[in-house]
């Protein structure tokens, strides 16, 4: 059955942490042992961060710890990015009135810090909590706040996420004609900036669409663009999904 690609971007962006991204835990912990007290904080965010894939406890304690950290040191954004953390681990075990207050204590923050690319991150989180919600109007507002901002910074990445995000609500309100709108114009950027790295799931949603509408060449055509796409980087799971559709 044809179903819709839902992209999720929680954007889990930790700006000037003060560590490589491919640290180890181990590494991590080793570090903040080590480190001076003003550099703690971004490295029990960065540990935090990595958690978030693997053990929500972990995260939410190394938040908590990082923002006790930069609340006595003043530190104001990565006291937002604990926050923000927080709001995370909250969403993922659906506690979203939680995550909602995490979410906009850590806005506060950022906003304060002037921090536009994290509050841009922000805003999509806190669409994703009504997503889920099925409050949709709030949602494209949230969306939509956060691309200007994206756009306004020339994020190409994070601008294709948020049409990808407007295209799935489109989507779940039944208006397939402005999901199609904007999955085609996050392609269109994903063609010009990373032609070699097609994004799949936008091309599978456009075909699910397209099949729909009962454009069955349209959609053909869409599969297989994917279906190549999906060759080219060996993505064994994308490439089943398609055959099927086929």
């Amino acid at each position: 059955m044809n179903r819709i690609v839902v992209i999720i971007a929680f954007c889990f962006l930790v700006l000037n942490v003060l560590v490589a991204n491919d640290l180890t835990t181990e590494q991590l912990l080793k570090n903040i042992e080590t480190s001076q007290e003003a550099d703690k904080s971004a490295l029990m965010n960065q540990l935090s961060r990595m958690y978030l894939s693997n053990d929500l406890n972990q995260a939410a304690e190394w938040a908590q710890k990082a923002g006790l950290l930069a609340a006595k040191l003043n530190q104001t954004n990565q006291l937002a990015l604990a926050k923000k953390h927080l709001g995370v681990v909250a969403f993922y075990r659906r506690q979203f009135e939680e995550a909602e207050r995490n979410y906009q204590e850590a806005l506060k923050l950022f906003e304060k810090d002037g921090n536009r690319l994290e509050i841009s991150n922000v805003y999509n989180n806190l669409a994703l909590i009504q997503y889920d919600l099925s409050n949709f109007k709030e949602t494209l507002e949230w969306h939509h706040r956060a691309l200007e901002i994206r756009e306004q910074l020339d994020e190409t990445s994070l601008i294709i996420s948020s049409l990808s995000n407007l295209g799935n609500t489109y989507k779940a309100t039944g208006n397939s004609n402005e999901a199609y709108a904007h999955y085609s114009k996050a392609l269109d950027i994903n063609k010009t900036v990373q032609p070699e790295n097609l994004n799949i799931a936008l091309l599978t949603n456009m075909a699910v669409i397209q099949s729909e509408r009962g454009n069955q060449v349209q959609a053909k055509a869409l599969y297989e663009e994917a279906l190549s796409g999906a060759n080219r980087q060996n993505d064994v799971r994308q490439q089943i999904n398609l055959f099927n559709n086929l």
